[in-house]
Parts: C-alpha cells; structure tokens; sequence
C-alpha cells in the first residue's frame, strides 16, 4: 500500500520492497496461562507466588499488561519476569500476603 500519492508512480509499475520482521535477538515471549488472569477496576492482574524459607508460598497481587491471546494463554507485556509461579487455582480465596502450599511444586 502506497502511503502518500505521488504523481509519478502508476498502476503496474515495478517496485522495491523493504520487510522488517523480528530479529532473532529479540526476548522470547512470556506467557500467562488465561486461568490465571483475574480483572477489576484496576486493570488485569495475577497472583504471584513467591517462595518462602519453609517451602510454602505467599501470594502477592500483581498488577499486569496484557497483549494478543494465543494458545497458551495470553502474552505478558509488563508486570511478571520468566521464572514467576502464578497460581492458576483457588484465586477466590487468595489476598496480597495469604501463605499457601503448591500441590505439585
């Protein structure tokens, strides 16, 4: 698609064309399973589970920026690094603070 018209250019014309795609340096994505995913009037967030001395957990709310949907879930643009454990079950009855243990670590 021509972005600007110009008189010179007409229909049949050769052309040179630049892509740009992704480098492969690039960060591979991070993903969040949907389950996980809770919203309110703040925003999107997730229950991070932070690993405690005696191998329980405790839970922390944490504001996220959510992109596209895909299979495994959704991308994660802001709020979470690779290697966070989120928890994908009884968010009902999880608060900021709240001690759980993992059924399968």
């Amino acid at each position: 698609k021509v972005l600007e018209t110009n008189e010179e250019v007409r229909p049949g014309m050769p052309a040179t064309v630049h892509f740009t795609f992704g480098s492969k340096e690039e960060a591979p994505l991070l993903w969040v399973p949907v389950k996980a995913v809770n919203e309110d009037a703040q925003g999107s967030f997730v229950f991070r589970l932070d690993q405690q001395p005696d191998s329980t957990y405790q839970s922390q709310r944490v504001n996220i920026e959510l992109g596209p949907l895909g299979n495994n879930g959704f991308v994660v643009l802001s709020g979470l690094e690779a290697g966070n454990l989120v928890a994908t079950a009884g968010l009902r009855s999880l608060y900021d603070g709240r001690v759980v243990s993992l059924l399968n670590p």
